[in-house]
């Protein structure tokens, strides 16, 4: 299975080339699942799917052989997972003394669109399609959003450590609707919500996922898709390719001759800042596509850019000392702060922060340096001996 989240810039294009590449690899034989948050913007595939004999519904609708288009609906995946969750949640309420809360107050939540996304995103991954086409949001919210899980999961960890949870498992000195000093549906509902954005986490960072970043022909377009890869292979997800969209054909036109040259400078320093990363080129058209053919016809393969390896981050061993390896592509010394927090490496680049829990090798050593070079990060540890007597 190959799941693919396009992200760009306002603009950029990102929900047209999204389609096109669904279109294309549906009519190489790839079963393909198109999602978008706005099947709106699709007039050509919006409506093939409102002409199908099935309307559209939550499982989607086939709008060419081999390829279903399906809307991300964050509410109604919020009201499946209420309902699951309900039970260990009313008994909390019940605990605590505090009225039912209904749905609608739970799927209003601010942020919770966001994890209904990708527990969406996750659920159409483990669905067995070929190819998983993600239309997703604008770049600052895709790299909040792709870094949401693992936060999630530390926070669950560090407020509810797996210790207690064993004890509450075994019921080793837990009062009846309670365990180590908590309700019962506390442990219950943290457990449940673990597992969920755990196998959301699981979907994004495995070898089958890449992000492909869209962008159009202008400068600050092309900062802001540099600054995105950074943040994105800080937080471990892969990044296969670059689309610069949208760029002007030039004509006989003076003021389009100006413009088409000015256009395809920014994507030749494109090609240059994201190797070796491919850079695919895409014109722009005089009207939108106005059906599936004209979608097919767009200079976008779906699957044509190679699979990378996966982004770390590896831990590397020379003789006595040990080094722990993440890949940051642009990114500056300047920008860049390290701390050690017990088990957990802080590492915050520009704002853009990601704690790491340690490897338990790394656990018992010291941090004795750290180096930022060839789009890489080093930090250097050596084995405690406290903690480390023997290698």
């Amino acid at each position: 299975m190959r799941l693919l989240l396009l992200a760009g810039s306002g603009g950029a294009g990102t929900t047209t080339v999204a389609a096109a590449t669904a279109v294309r690899a549906a009519r190489r034989g790839v079963k393909t699942l198109l999602l978008t948050p706005e099947p709106g913007a699709l007039p050509p595939l919006r409506a093939a799917e409102q002409s199908s004999d099935r309307p559209p519904d939550g499982a989607g609708c086939e709008v060419e052989p081999g390829l279903v288009l399906r809307t991300l609906d964050p509410r109604t995946r919020g009201e499946r997972a209420w309902a699951a969750l309900n039970t260990s949640a009313a008994a909390l309420l019940t605990t605590l003394g505090v009225d039912p809360v209904r749905v609608e107050e739970v799927t209003g939540l601010p942020g919770l669109d966001d994890v209904l996304t990708l527990l969406e995103i996750r659920d159409a991954a483990a669905a067995g399609w070929d190819l998983v086409v993600v239309d997703a949001p604008a770049l600052p919210r895709t790299v909040r959003l792709l870094a949401l899980p693992e936060g999630v999961i530390r926070s669950v960890d560090r407020v509810l450590p797996l210790e207690r949870r064993m004890l509450w498992a075994m019921g080793h000195g837990a009062t009846p609707g309670w365990t180590d000093g908590l309700p019962r549906g506390v442990v219950e509902t943290a457990e449940r919500v673990q597992a969920e954005i755990g196998g959301v986490r699981e979907v994004l960072t495995s070898p089958g996922t890449t992000v492909r970043l869209v962008m159009p022909p202008q400068r600050g377009a092309l900062e802001a898709a540099l600054s995105a890869w950074t943040a994105l292979r800080l937080h471990g997800l892969t990044v296969d390719g670059v689309v610069v969209n949208r760029l002007v054909p030039a004509g006989e036109d003076p003021w389009l001759r100006a413009r088409s040259r000015a256009e395809s400078a920014i994507a030749a320093d494109a090609e240059q800042a994201f190797a070796p990363l491919p850079v695919v080129r895409v014109g722009e058209r005089a009207v939108p596509p106005a059906g599936a053919d004209e979608l097919a016809a767009l200079d976008v393969d779906g699957l044509a850019l190679p699979d990378p390896a996966p982004s770390g981050p590896l831990v590397e061993r020379d003789g006595d000392a040990f080094a722990l390896v993440l890949a940051l592509p642009r990114a500056r010394r300047a920008d860049l702060a390290l701390a050690r927090r017990g088990d957990e490496l802080v590492v915050d680049l520009a704002g853009v922060r990601r704690v790491l829990a340690l490897p338990s090798v790394l656990r018992r050593c010291e941090v004795t340096g750290a180096a930022l070079r060839d789009g890489a990060l080093r930090v250097a540890f050596r084995p405690d001996p406290d903690l480390w007597r023997s290698l």
